[in-house]
Formats: C-alpha cells, structure tokens, sequence
C-alpha cells in the first residue's frame, strides 16, 4: 500500500514535471534524488497483506461466477470475479468495481501477483500491479488455481509459480 509520503512526493513530482531542470531549479533534485528524470511514483505497485485467499472456481448459486477474494490485515477488500459467458473480468477494491481485459496474474505459495494496463490503473487507485501477500495453506492453493485459471481463460494471462 501506499503511503502518505509516497502521495506527497506524486503531488511535487506531478507538480514540477519529469525535467530534471524543473527539479533542480527548486530544489527537488536533492529532496527526491530516488526520483529520476521519466520515472513517476504513480505506477508504483500497490500492497495487501492478507492471511489467506478465499477462492470458489464455480459458484452454483451465483450462475457459475468464478470468484477470489481477500481481505487485506488493514480492512481493504480486494475481489476478481468472471462470469463464464463474459468476455472481461471484474475488480473490485474497496467497493469500487471495474470491468477489464487483458488482465496479467502470478500466483507463488506467498504471492499473488495482479498486473493490468497502464490505462487501467484507476482500478488499482493508480497503480498498474497490485501485490497481495497471503499466507493461504499449501492445501487449498490448488482451489485458487483452477478459481484464477477460470477468471482468466480467454481474457487474461495467469502464470503458476506454484511448483
């Protein structure tokens, strides 16, 4: 997740523009020197802690919705959901829900990895990956497996690192 001063140095980058000129001219070039000429803070990659992932690959009672959620240790709600006969996916964050395509996922035992278009990063409060860090038994990886493999077949990307 982002902080408050990752915010503040978006807003004084955003500001000032990329010219390291701009920078220099105020004084920016020494206060932000991680922050080099081109690079923006913006699609920097957001962070979820989370103990485990719920999946449920075909949910009988919700017309076969394919659905992996979790919540975050700071009481965010990340949800990626397909129905069968759409051709996007849905995210939601915290209540705010968006329609996608071409959407990037890599699952590891600890990682869950969401890439998405540059366009797209209003999804994600402005970022282009999410990371979410979960804890989710060995056991039931396999259920969120086939749950992303449904969400993402046809429209997505999925990626195991699982083995």
């Amino acid at each position: 997740m982002r902080t408050k001063s990752d915010c503040r140095s978006d807003c004084v980058h955003d500001l000032f523009s990329d010219r390291q000129a701009s920078r220099n001219s105020i004084g920016l070039a020494e206060l932000f020197p991680f922050c080099p000429p081109g690079h923006s803070l913006r699609n920097a990659p957001m962070h979820m802690t989370t103990a485990h992932l719920i999946a449920n690959p075909c949910d009988d009672e919700e017309d076969n919705m394919a659905m992996l959620c979790c919540h975050s240790t700071q009481g965010e709600m990340f949800l990626m959901s397909r129905y069968p006969d759409e051709d996007e996916l849905e995210i939601t964050l915290d209540g705010e829900p968006s329609t996608l395509d071409g959407v990037k996922v890599t699952l590891s035992p600890t990682t869950l990895l969401i890439e998405i278009a540059a366009a797209d990063a209003d999804a994600l409060n402005g970022a282009d990956h999410l990371e979410i860090r979960h804890s989710t038994a060995a056991s039931d990886l396999a259920e969120v497996e086939e749950t992303l493999q449904n969400i993402l077949k046809g429209t997505g990307t999925y990626i195991s690192q699982l083995s």
